[in-house]
């Protein structure tokens, strides 16, 4: 909006009653430019919040599984084996589904490099397979009683067999989000190496033995 609109806008709203020539052009200029300063600020503002959401929510949710994991091992302890064993996925495929959720609609979209949007589309699937199946698995926890349905068994197989493929999709996303973002400087080079390690870790120690299993 240009200046002169701005504090035509703004002499109607401060002036008082009767008052008309109380604000001189200067004040006028001066009250202008502060209104200009508090938008670019807010633009500013907003942009390092949507930068930085894909990053918060990641730590929120991997916070999410480890208290719920903590009050799963909790539960599971009072109920049924089978029943504690469905816990023990839901409360990973509930946090990642929310993560999957708020990443298709809410995480800024990469304009930079083309391997960037890819990226963000690997990982999204990533979360929405891992998500999906845990819940299989949350279906199959019964696989281990005597009389456990053979959709169960089912389910849980499948469940297992679509975690392991998804983890390793979404670790091919993570890796070529962590090299795109190096090499765009949308982060730091050394941020993007320990995120890429961490990454790698949590895959391997859910390779190794995912929760619930």
């Amino acid at each position: 909006m240009p200046p002169s609109l701005i504090s035509s806008a703004l002499l109607e709203v401060v002036r008082p009653p009767g008052a008309l020539d109380t604000l001189t052009s200067a004040e006028l200029s001066r009250l202008a430019t502060s209104s200009l300063a508090k938008g670019e600020g807010g633009a500013v503002g907003e942009h390092l919040r949507a930068r930085h959401l894909p990053a918060v929510s990641v730590v929120l949710t991997l916070a999410a599984v480890v208290v719920l994991s903590l009050v799963g091992s909790l539960i599971a302890n009072a109920v049924p084996e089978w029943l504690g064993h469905g816990v023990g996925h839901a409360v990973v495929a509930v946090p990642v589904a929310v993560l999957a959720v708020v990443a298709l609609r809410a995480w800024p979209a990469p304009k930079a490099v083309a391997p960037s949007r890819a990226a963000r589309r690997v990982v999204i699937v990533g979360l929405l397979g891992v998500a999906t199946g845990q819940l299989l698995e949350v279906i199959g926890a019964r696989v281990d009683e005597p009389n456990a349905l053979v959709v169960e068994e089912a389910s849980h197989t499948a469940g297992q067999i679509v975690t392991m493929l998804s983890m390793l999709v979404l670790l091919v996303g993570t890796g070529v989000a962590a090299v795109a973002a190096a090499r765009t400087g949308a982060a730091p080079k050394w941020l993007v190496a320990v995120g890429f390690v961490l990454a790698l870790a949590v895959f391997i120690f859910l390779f190794v033995g995912a929760p619930g299993a």
